[in-house]
């Protein structure tokens, strides 16, 4: 037992130095979303829906951008789809951003996980987090 331990303590050190050099290397690289059909920076508009475009977020402002989470605020425009999709209105509302969970994909740094609080319900919900693709859509 004391010879597996001082192993033990050696292989955290060493992952734990390889995690932070990920993280510097991450960190020095630019943060990218997938909006459909592209990777962009700091959009000031996002598709949720690619198929159909029955969410979207318009007028983005970023108050931060390129770290571990990237945060905002804009308009949800979303379909209401009441009495359904085809013949529903749109509704907006506010709502505070938040992009989160970097992922590497072809060299790239994306944000891979959306959280969304609006100002005030929408179909009963305040909150809602959305797993965003990593790849454009081609």
């Amino acid at each position: 037992m004391k010879r597996i331990l001082p192993l033990f303590l050696l292989s955290f050190l060493l992952i734990s130095c390889a995690d932070e050099e990920i993280a510097l290397n991450s960190a020095s690289q630019e943060a990218y979303v997938i909006n459909c059909i592209e990777a962009v920076k700091e959009p000031n508009e996002l598709v949720l829906y690619c198929a159909d475009a029955g969410q979207i977020l318009t007028g983005i402002t970023w108050e931060s951008w390129g770290g571990a989470t990237a945060r905002g605020v804009g308009r949800s425009v979303a379909n209401t789809c009441q009495p359904n999709c085809a013949e529903g209105n749109f509704a907006a509302v506010a709502v505070d951003v938040t992009l989160s969970d970097l992922t590497e994909n072809q060299g790239r740094l994306i944000y891979s996980k959306l959280n969304m609080i609006y100002s005030q319900p929408v179909n009963g919900v305040l909150e809602e987090i959305f797993e965003l693709p990593v790849t454009e859509f081609k």
